[in-house]
């Protein structure tokens, strides 16, 4: 699914939610406000990946890049807030991946590799990453 425009406000949105579930979304244009918690790759065994580009504006108050599946979020611009937690790699058995390089990314906490697999990635110094409370790299026991 591809959007360039507004979409109305959401308090869940999942993509790619079941096993054997995969979801791809695509933003380029337009604003979204998710209320509460956007999910990439929610449950064991889906995929899910999110594309943000363009002049493209999303906002969430938490967010899990891979919960328990596999999810990949790609920034080649506009702008991305989370009012919250950013969680890439949730739980164990999860592969998460982040990769910005245009645009601005802001964050109240980012957790990369919670218990599961996670990756954070910036490829152009002209993506602007702001984290205003906590960063943190493997956080508990199996955390990657």
């Amino acid at each position: 699914m591809t959007l360039r425009g507004a979409v109305p406000q959401a308090t869940n949105e999942y993509i790619g939610v079941y096993s054997g579930g995969d979801g791809t979304f695509m933003r380029s244009g337009g604003t979204k406000t998710v209320d509460s918690d956007l999910y990439i790759g929610d449950g064991g065994g889906s995929q899910g990946s999110y594309t943000l580009s363009g002049t493209g504006e999303l906002t969430t108050t938490d967010e899990h890049v891979a919960k328990f599946g596999e999810g990949s979020f790609t920034q080649t611009g506009g702008e991305h807030t989370v009012t919250d937690d950013l969680r890439i790699g949730r739980y164990v058995g999860a592969v998460g991946t982040y990769t910005i390089s245009v645009g601005s990314l802001n964050a109240a906490q980012l957790h990369v590799g919670l218990e599961g697999s996670g990756t954070f990635e910036i490829t152009n110094a002209a993506a602007e990453v702001t984290v205003t409370e906590y960063l943190r790299f493997g956080t508990y026991r199996n955390g990657m």
